[in-house]
């Protein structure tokens, strides 16, 4: 007669796959936002306490986020949040110009007139705080990051849609290490020009676009980094 044991087996499975992505959201939330700071050492089994989770749960949780390029294995217990460097600013960069270019160029062709209405609003709001020019204003990075991830669901491209996320948030893991760094001012409209060329429905004026945003983006990274490691 069979046991009822195997039922019992793939619920201990479920919990503990559900912790570990308990584990593993909460710790990316963690170096996201600045809580783990760049630099800042990991001990895989300090999480396992913090948590109440087994060590094998950890590694898997601590292979995910190394696979994001989040952290970086340094002994077998200890991992760090990785810190930017000149090599990491530029190649996130790169594949942000990749993801945002593709993205605007879909949503030149499959944004509706709904969506292009809320992008301008969500640009005019972005540029007014960005004019009133308060370093302390902490909803500008979030600002951004939402219209840029908007311009990318109204290409309505999920695998696009995926790839940008992960890399805005390498990319917040790198500024909580050149936040005190000047910033270049960025040209007038400089957000509501991305908008302006979905709603021509002009793919190569988009590409255009949004290739020097990006890039310009970079070169603000960079600049910070530089002034950061002088400092």
């Amino acid at each position: 007669m069979p046991t009822r044991q195997a039922p019992r087996r793939k619920q201990s499975l479920a919990g503990s796959a559900t912790l570990g992505q308990t584990v593993f959201e909460t710790l990316r939330s963690e170096i996201a936002s600045g809580v783990l700071a760049p630099g800042e050492p990991l001990s895989r089994r300090a999480i396992a306490s913090r948590f109440g989770c087994s060590y094998s749960t950890v590694v898997e949780v601590m292979v995910r986020l190394e696979s994001t390029e989040l952290i970086e294995a340094e002994t077998a217990q200890i991992a760090r949040v990785v810190r930017p460097s000149i090599e990491r600013i530029r190649d996130v960069h790169v594949l942000i110009e990749a993801i945002e270019t593709q993205a605007i160029r879909l949503a030149c062709d499959a944004a509706t007139q709904a969506d292009i209405d809320e992008l301008y609003a969500m640009a005019e709001a972005l540029e007014k705080r960005i004019d009133a020019r308060d370093p302390d204003d902490r909803q500008v990075p979030l600002l951004h990051v939402q219209f840029h991830k908007r311009i990318t669901q109204a290409g309505r491209a999920p695998a696009l849609l995926r790839a940008q996320e992960r890399s805005q948030l390498v990319v917040c893991c790198h500024r909580h290490a050149i936040v005190t760094a000047k910033e270049l001012p960025d040209p007038p409209r400089w957000h509501l020009v991305l908008v302006d060329a979905i709603q021509a429905r002009d793919p190569l004026a988009a590409d255009a676009a949004m290739r020097a945003h990006t890039r310009r983006g970079m070169e603000k990274d960079l600049l910070a980094y530089q002034l950061a490691a002088v400092q």
